[in-house]
């Protein structure tokens, strides 16, 4: 058994949403995570349908993995960088 002090920390687990935050012509251009706050955007190209780069967005935003530390960063970065400072 360990001497010190250990820290737990329980978070309530969120389901994940994509936020539309830009549409252009109908489609979404950019979206953001609800638990991690990360960005997603795609480029409207000329010659591809309008679905393509709705269906590049969701794939982007199904490839990325938000955890605990992810969300904490996001609520902390004022705080990480003074770390980093020091």
């Amino acid at each position: 058994m360990s001497a010190g002090c250990d820290t737990i920390i329980l978070m309530k687990a969120r389901r994940r949403r994509l936020i539309v935050s830009r549409v252009e012509y109908g489609t979404p251009k950019a979206g953001r995570c609800s638990v991690c706050h990360e960005l997603f955007e795609v480029e409207l190209g000329s010659s591809e349908p309008l679905s393509a780069a709705n269906e590049r967005l969701l794939a982007l935003f199904a490839q990325h993995v938000c955890g605990a530390e992810s969300s904490l960063a996001a609520l902390r970065p004022a705080a990480e960088e003074n770390e980093k400072r020091e």
